[in-house]
């Protein structure tokens, strides 16, 4: 019998998967993702893909099963620019401190059916180059949403205005 209580348990357990919901809007009009092409697919395809996926896994470890989050990425600008290489197909981005990250989104955080939180931001972190917990792929652009999703989501912090 207690078998039998622990599967049940486990499979409710996999079934309140924390609902994170992410839209880009318009995604062949963002800054530079758009332009990040590899492999023939629809342009930015894999970094917004990444991000999504990342956005989830966050929701994952951080929301509750009656939480969902609703985010709509209006623009990405990932940190350095894209300049041309010589000779390769693809470009090379190159990250040198002058171009932050910069990712403008909407959300709305629904808890039981009703809204809790909600708001609209560009987020930028112009000290990204000196973050050591910023490795790997996109790990200038994840830090700032980790960041983000801590103050706003987890801790529901409001957005400091522009003094």
């Amino acid at each position: 019998m207690p078998a039998a209580i622990i599967a049940v348990s486990l499979a409710a357990g996999s079934l309140a998967r924390a609902d994170v919901r992410v839209v880009f809007e318009n995604p062949r009009g963002y800054t530079d993702a758009s332009s990040f092409r590899r492999g023939g697919v629809e342009p930015g395809a894999g970094v917004l893909r990444e991000l999504e996926r990342y956005l989830q896994r966050l929701g994952e470890r951080n929301l509750g099963p009656t939480q969902r989050l609703d985010i709509r990425i209006s623009d990405v600008d990932l940190a350095g620019g894209f300049r041309p290489s010589a000779g390769a197909l693809d470009q090379v981005r190159i990250v040198d401190g002058l171009e932050p990250p910069r990712i403008t989104l909407s959300y709305e955080l629904h808890e039981r059916g009703r809204r809790v939180a909600s708001g609209r931001e560009r987020l930028a972190d112009i000290n990204f180059q000196w973050r050591s917990h910023a490795s790997g792929r996109l790990g200038y652009e994840k830090a700032l949403l980790r960041d983000w999703f801590e103050d706003r989501i987890v801790k529901r912090r409001p957005a400091r205005r522009p003094g």
